[in-house]
């Protein structure tokens, strides 16, 4: 046998072909185009309008620790009273929430004087206070789950929750499921939407009782994924007077959410929001802004075709 004539255990090497020529290492031809499209799809926006606005990313480990707290500050309440002025100040409370229930203006009227003349004496020791928070913020978790359970609202529930449970079934945010109405927000939402009625209510602007900036993402997170569309009553079958509604809802607390979390990609999702509406002009201003502040991040390749998107509805506008 010549040497050079066969490969390996007597296989003959077939020489190639001119035609097999032209196609040798087409493998390696196939990936770069391929790699081109895939990087020409990545790089030339697209005009794409998102289904859903970015939602605040709250710190689990950070709501976490804000719940042991909350539940020390129960047991501490459990184990030892309240001071005077801190329990002053919890009855006032309670009054204004029952006269809100009721629709009685006037009484929760007197209920806040009352708080307002209680509280700067329970301020001069803020700890029984948050004790007191903690404490009803338990109080309306667990009425809630009895509603939910019964489906009856209970005077104490009432008494701590106010217009809670009629506000939330305006908003769309109480579903009934195999025949009991269910809360849509989890219980960490739950003790957030309380906190931060209870602050408004008694009107304390103490850094101490402040949401923290985790806590504002979750709260957010929640009115963002379930907005709130009142809808007058002869209109509520009309789907597009309803999304119209629910998006300037949303752009409202989208706009106001970004003066608290800097991190929120606020222009991006008034972009969106804007593009919804029908405000095609309007959009380009924060989504132009966006992308030439973010020229890399998890929304950028988003935002530049939500601009393209905004850039083509503009031209079609302009050239009818």
């Amino acid at each position: 046998m010549a040497l050079g004539s066969s490969r390996g255990k007597g296989t003959p090497v077939k020489p190639m072909s001119k035609f097999a020529r032209l196609f040798d290492g087409w493998q390696a031809g196939l990936l770069v185009i391929v790699t081109s499209v895939l990087v020409a799809l990545i790089v030339v926006p697209r005009p794409v309008l998102p289904d859903e606005i970015p939602l605040p990313r709250p710190d689990l480990g950070n709501l976490h620790r804000m719940l042991r707290e909350e539940a020390q500050r129960v047991s501490a309440t459990e184990r030892e009273p309240l001071s005077f002025e801190a329990r002053a100040v919890g009855e006032a409370f309670r009054q204004v929430g029952s006269a809100t229930a009721d629709g009685d203006d006037k009484a929760a009227a007197r209920g806040q004087e009352v708080l307002g003349l209680r509280l700067p004496g329970a301020l001069s020791q803020p700890e029984s206070l948050l004790r007191l928070r903690a404490y009803q913020t338990q109080v309306f978790v667990r009425e809630l789950a009895a509603y939910e359970a019964t489906g009856r609202e209970s005077q104490e529930l009432r008494e701590v929750g106010g217009d809670f449970i009629r506000t939330a079934q305006e908003a769309g945010w109480i579903r009934v499921l195999h025949g009991r109405p269910k809360l849509l927000a989890d219980d960490t939402v739950r003790r957030i939407l309380f906190r931060k009625r209870w602050n408004d209510t008694v009107k304390i602007q103490d850094s101490a009782f402040r949401l923290s900036i985790d806590e504002e993402r979750a709260f957010h997170a929640f009115l963002f994924d379930h907005p709130v569309a009142h809808v007058p009553s002869s209109h509520r079958a009309n789907l597009r007077m309803r999304c119209r509604i629910a998006n300037e809802y949303l752009l409202r607390r989208v706009t106001a959410y970004g003066k608290i979390d800097r991190a929120y990609p606020t222009d991006y999702a008034r972009g969106i929001l804007l593009l919804r509406l029908g405000r095609y002009q309007a959009a380009l201003t924060p989504l132009v802004r966006f992308v030439e502040s973010n020229p890399n991040g998890p929304y950028t390749l988003r935002a530049r075709n939500t601009l393209r998107y905004a850039q083509d509805q503009m031209h079609g506008v302009l050239t009818q």
